[in-house]
């Protein structure tokens, strides 16, 4: 047994983690058939109604963390591996629409930023 370690490039927000399970919640997006579950990889896309191009991503700031230390970004679904690739991509996104999913789960009211968010499992 060993501790593996990634990031995830984030485009977009930090959101509160109790608030993005309560909108996964209420959507009843969890593959599993929970009402909560503690970690987003579970969750339906599809039916947690975000805004074209976002997704949820989780990550889990150390190893072997309880549930509620992970945490929830909302983020530019990518596939892109050029930067003129994630150029064009973005120019197609409603950056307004993500901002104020963001913010009304918990996001500091800002633009979106670009960082990497440690993963470790």
């Amino acid at each position: 047994m060993g501790i593996n370690y990634d990031s995830k490039l984030i485009i977009g927000w930090r959101v509160d983690r109790d608030a993005a399970h309560a909108h996964a919640a209420a959507r009843r997006a969890c593959r599993c058939g929970h009402d909560t579950c503690s970690f987003g990889a579970c969750w339906d896309p599809e039916r947690l109604e975000l805004p074209r191009h976002f997704v949820f991503k989780s990550c889990m700031p150390f190893f072997d963390c309880d549930a509620e230390y992970i945490e929830i970004y909302l983020s530019l679904n990518y596939t892109a591996v050029a930067l003129n690739d994630l150029q064009e991509i973005s120019q197609q996104v409603d950056w307004d629409a993500g901002r104020r999913l963001a913010v009304s789960l918990g996001a500091d009211d800002h633009a979106a930023c670009v960082f990497s968010a440690a993963n470790v499992w």
